[in-house]
């Protein structure tokens, strides 16, 4: 059975660097027409990415998700897959957390996810189409170093938002799901100091931390015919560093 994405649009937030710019790219090499969102410095970073289409789109508004869905549909014809991956990543101990810091953290990582499904359900209603969510293993543990409340908040108010659209989209046929990362080599992961790295490395079953490319590749398998039955799952990518 293919994974029947040729020619379907997909629409990628977060998409200028780390996993999502993985993600844009193996839809893409599915013979998907992509549309790859981010701030402005990251857009112009990845533009150089063949067969994707690039857009400026800030997801801290709605009239910023609303824009991103319009230029898909323009561009497309309309609208088949969303991918919500913008993130950030602040870690600090509570009592050292701002309330900016807070803030940030909920209206990138869990807000601009609801902001995308908001703006992008009424086409993917005519579509059938289908949502992958990027939460996160914090959302179900809390981060490894015990150092991150308000990413494992915003991460577990991910998963909370998959289960009960994945139940309120039904009814349309649009499917909702997430992938929960554990630690991936990426530029976030890069950015820790080279002990907790190597502490990281350690605590994985399967002896590797996972890429960018395995988590696209959970991402692609849920948003494609292969999982046309599967609606409100939370797929682990972890190596064996979290079970549920």
């Amino acid at each position: 059975m293919q994974l029947g994405l040729e020619k379907k649009s997909v629409v990628v937030t977060g998409a200028g660097g780390g996993i999502g710019r993985v993600i844009a790219r193996a839809f893409a090499d599915e013979g998907a027409r992509v549309l790859a969102t981010d701030l402005d410095s990251a857009v112009e970073a990845a533009a150089s990415d063949p067969g994707i289409v690039h857009f400026a789109a800030d997801l801290c508004t709605l009239d910023g998700a609303e824009a991103a869905v319009a230029q898909a549909v323009a561009q497309f014809g309309g609208l088949h897959v969303v991918v919500n991956c913008a993130g950030i990543s602040e870690p600090a101990r509570l009592e050292e957390t701002t309330e900016a810091s807070w803030q940030r953290a909920l209206n990138i990582n869990l807000s601009a996810s609801w902001r995308m499904c908001r703006a992008a359900l009424p086409e993917l209603k005519k579509t059938r189409g289908n949502i992958v969510n990027i939460a996160s293993f914090a959302g179900k543990r809390g981060t490894l170093f015990g150092d991150n409340a308000a990413y494992t908040a915003s991460k577990a108010g991910v998963i909370g938002l998959t289960h009960a659209l994945a139940l309120e989209c039904a009814q349309d046929r649009v499917r909702v799901n997430a992938v929960a990362p554990g630690p991936v080599e990426t530029p976030m992961l890069q950015a820790l100091p080279a002990e907790k790295r190597e502490r990281l490395a350690a605590m994985i079953p399967l002896g590797v931390l996972p890429s960018p490319q395995d988590v696209a590749a959970a991402v692609v398998f849920l948003a494609s015919a292969r999982a046309a039955a599967i609606t409100g799952e939370i797929t682990d990518v972890n190596g064996g560093l979290y079970l549920d």
